[in-house]
């Protein structure tokens, strides 16, 4: 739209000057102004250069034509309630075994227990659903050291935007032509109870994620955001939501560092998001072992209303109220056991979690754009 929209006003501030109407100074003049606006909006807007993220090729992927060993769950319940992807899943993929999920059971458990009566004869895994049903697929993937097919059907599909696979047939290329990249697998290693000892192996279960994890309000934060988005747009939905949960929000006592904190909300994100020093939006990179940790401090004086006016100004990253770090690993214990959620699902309660990426990238199938032409895609900068 710039490249049509530039020539255009060009050519009409040319014409205020030449018939007279304005000196050439008031078009440089209003020119400026208008392009100083354009870029001191992306303090709130910023912009993304590609949708799908950088991540490292994998050679050695297994092609998998017309489907043949794979084992794919389909989960009609997470996107359009009126449609149903398991028929069409069969038509692209005819070799491939598709599970049509059960809704009283986990996800995870219908599809191991599949790629478990099948054993040799599997070769990868896949998922037809949104983040929460990715994110039970992936967790199976990294048991079973498998790669991992995602086909987008579900309400978000932050993982398979970011990973670049837009629709059923980018997956169908992608499986057929054997073609993948190398992505981080998060996980939680759940603490029972609260106060437990760092130091004690008391851990009875661990969760996977793929985007992120939260403890505190940001589930909510997340909720009214994403009701409000095709309204007014992400920046203003997440500004007003922010306020809406930040109101009625009770604060969380962490340990962090063997160091204790009231906090409103805490996020860990699979990977950096961008922009830094501002709300996650986005991952440049799918691959760097590191954990992105952000949150919000309660115990600082008017904590609530500076959060909202660093927001609004564009400056929550220079805020007292604000922390960010990237590690590696990152151990929290609770004052009281609070609520996890991870991609969007509340998961798991408990009074210790320890996050970490997993040692080994799982393989997760994606087309290497330059050897695919004529077929357009929603959005590639």
């Amino acid at each position: 739209m710039g490249l049509a929209v530039a020539p255009i006003a060009g050519a009409v501030a040319y014409s205020r000057v030449h018939v007279g109407v304005h000196w050439a100074s008031d078009v440089v003049a209003g020119a400026a102004i208008g392009a100083g606006i354009a870029l001191a909006t992306r303090r709130w807007w910023p912009v993304r250069d590609t949708d799908e993220a950088l991540a490292r090729p994998l050679d050695a992927a297994p092609k998998l034509p017309g489907g043949e060993g794979l084992v794919l769950v389909s989960n009609q319940r997470s996107g359009d309630p009126e449609y149903d992807p398991a028929d069409d899943l069969e038509a692209a993929l005819p070799d491939a075994v598709v599970v049509r999920a059960e809704p009283d059971r986990d996800l995870d458990e219908q599809l191991d227990e599949a790629v478990a009566e099948r054993a040799d004869r599997v070769k990868a895994v896949g998922v037809a659903g949104g983040d929460g049903s990715v994110a039970a697929a992936a967790a199976v993937a990294g048991r079973r050291k498998l790669p991992l097919v995602v086909v987008p059907t579900g309400t978000l599909n932050h993982f398979a935007r970011d990973v670049g696979v837009y629709d059923l047939q980018e997956a169908v290329d992608a499986t057929g032509a054997g073609e993948a990249v190398a992505v981080d697998l998060g996980l939680i290693e759940v603490h029972p109870g609260h106060g437990a000892d760092p130091g004690s192996d008391d851990v009875v279960r661990v969760r996977c994620f793929l985007n992120t994890a939260s403890l505190g309000s940001y589930p909510d934060l997340v909720r009214l955001r994403e009701k409000w988005q095709p309204r007014w747009g992400k920046w203003p939905a997440f500004a007003a939501a922010l306020v809406t949960v930040l109101r009625d929000a009770e604060p969380v006592s962490i340990k962090v560092d063997g160091r204790w904190l009231s906090v409103w909300f805490l996020f860990v994100g699979n990977g950096p998001y961008h922009p830094r020093g501002m709300v996650p939006a986005w991952r440049p990179s799918l691959d760097s072992g590191l954990l992105d940790v952000r949150w919000l401090r309660a115990d600082v004086r008017f904590s609530r209303l500076r959060a909202v006016l660093a927001l609004g100004l564009g400056a929550l990253g220079h805020s007292r109220v604000y922390h960010q770090r990237e590690v590696g690993e990152l151990d929290v214990e609770l004052a009281v056991p609070g609520i996890l959620a991870t991609d969007g699902e509340v998961v798991e309660e408990a009074g210790r979690f320890t996050f970490r990426v997993a040692p080994d990238p799982i393989p997760v199938y994606r087309r290497h754009e330059a050897n695919w032409t004529g077929r357009d895609r929603p959005f590639v900068g």
